[in-house]
């Protein structure tokens, strides 16, 4: 249980206002918002050899050495109504940053939604 209090409405604005700040915000497209991810490990058995996170740009692969990562945080299914593409990798770091600015969801692995209300 965490012993950590709520954030004010205060708080969340001003992290908000330092993320949209950030360098990495410019590069999320309008589409990006509200989107549902699940954490993976980047696939062997596709064409391309990596991709790059959408925030950061941090590539994800599984044959380059670090600092590429080697699993992320992947597009998945339909979200807010929308169809996804199932290419849009986030780095650890970038999920966790902007989770709840961009209002992103996360898919485990049973294809349970963990949504934080």
């Amino acid at each position: 249980m965490s012993s950590s209090k709520p954030r004010t409405k205060e708080e969340i604005k001003k992290t908000n206002d330092a993320l949209r700040a950030d360098w990495r915000y410019g590069h999320f497209r309008d589409g990006d918002h509200d989107l549902l991810f699940r954490f993976s490990e980047y696939p062997a058995d596709i064409p391309c050899d990596h991709d790059h996170c959408i925030g950061c740009m941090k590539k994800i692969s599984l044959v380059d050495p670090p600092p590429a990562e080697q699993e992320g945080y992947v597009s998945s299914g339909y979200w807010s109504g929308k169809r996804l593409d199932q290419n849009r990798w986030l780095c650890k770091q970038c999920f966790l940053d902007y989770r709840e600015l961009m209002n992103w969801g996360e898919m485990d692995e049973s294809g349970w939604v963990e949504i934080d209300c």
